[in-house]
């Protein structure tokens, strides 16, 4: 039976927000991050300059929950998502070893069907990364296929899986989304829309004078930055995909297919991370020691117990049940 912490990033915005949607499915990513534990993101994610965080963490081992299930989490790049999916990343071993897939995957299935249980979602409400940028509800990433391919696996097995744990029943494998954008040369309304969800821009598949979306390519080509389609963007463009430098979009065009056959595979390599500063360590305030259960005292326990910080006790109180709890299970 997997292990579940709940061990909330009190310091993460997507927290401190306190931002609350009913939800109605969840996406289930992978971390692309090598070795990288389920135990071990609060370490670079609990502050308050990280803008992302996840409902939970699963490895071979734990199932971490960084936030309620309510909350906001900034996961998907587009606010449908972010508001109204939770989000479960899946750590992935330094090897990429079957074993430990095997049993990240049992432990993430074990876990999802509980939370489907408790919300009468089925199999059907919950989606890779991938899928969810195809039905307009994320941005533009290839998590966890690239993972789950290296192992034989698929988005549309682990709900087949998970189907059988929730009904008893074997089906067969459907897939839930087309296999990406059709790859025919044509820079039309799916491409551009598949590319502003790759560089987190309005997915409307329109390209406008100056154009957003022709900025941030611009950025990751590294040429000048002006917002507007021309002859040099399109021919470094065209040096990035390894096609022919004229500096025209023909109808069909190889570059667009090499474009459309990259954001398929997850591969285009151009969008540029943006830095993000260390947090600043908060000034320390000492309370008052004076025997008193005051406001102060009680809403430094209510933050360091990760329940809401309003200085009150109230009857009952959810700070005192997860005060007990922890209590019971020596981990004050």
């Amino acid at each position: 039976m997997v292990k579940i912490i709940r061990d909330y990033y009190t310091q993460n915005r997507c927290y401190t927000n306190n931002r609350n949607y009913k939800k109605i499915g969840g996406v289930l990513h992978s971390t692309a991050s090598k070795g990288v534990m389920a135990r071990d993101w609060k370490r670079r994610w609990n502050n308050p300059t990280t803008a992302k965080c996840v409902t939970a963490f699963v490895d071979d081992t734990y199932v971490v929950e960084c936030v309620p299930f309510s909350r906001q989490i900034w996961h998907v790049g587009v606010t449908k998502g972010n508001n109204y999916y939770i989000g479960i990343e899946i750590c992935e071993d330094l090897e990429w070893t079957s074993d430990y897939f095997e049993k990240a995957i049992a432990n993430a299935l074990e876990y999802i069907a509980g939370i489907c249980k408790e919300k009468s979602w089925t199999a059907k409400d919950w989606f890779g990364h991938y899928e969810a940028n195809r039905l307009g509800f994320a941005s533009n990433h290839s998590d966890p296929n690239p993972y789950f391919k290296h192992h034989g696996y698929s988005m549309d097995q682990f709900r087949a899986d998970l189907d059988r744990m929730l009904t008893g029943e074997v089906k067969p494998v459907e897939p839930i989304v087309k296999d990406g954008i059709k790859v025919d040369g044509y820079m039309g309304p799916e491409t551009i829309k598949a590319l502003q969800g790759y560089f987190d821009t309005i997915q409307d598949g329109i390209i406008s004078t100056p154009s957003m979306l022709v900025r941030e390519l611009q950025k990751g080509l590294g040429v000048s930055v002006d917002g507007l389609l021309g002859p040099v963007t399109i021919k470094a463009l065209q040096k990035h995909l390894g096609t022919m430098q004229d500096g025209i979009i023909s109808k069909p065009s190889a570059m667009v297919k090499a474009l459309q056959d990259r954001l398929n595979n997850g591969n285009l390599n151009l969008k540029i991370a943006k830095p993000i500063k260390p947090p600043k360590a908060p000034e320390p305030v000492r309370l008052v020691e004076d025997g008193l259960m005051g406001p102060a005292t009680i809403k430094r326990l209510q933050v360091y117990l990760g329940t809401p910080a309003d200085g009150v006790i109230s009857t009952p109180s959810s700070m005192v049940k997860e005060l007990q709890k922890r209590l019971n299970n020596n981990k004050l």
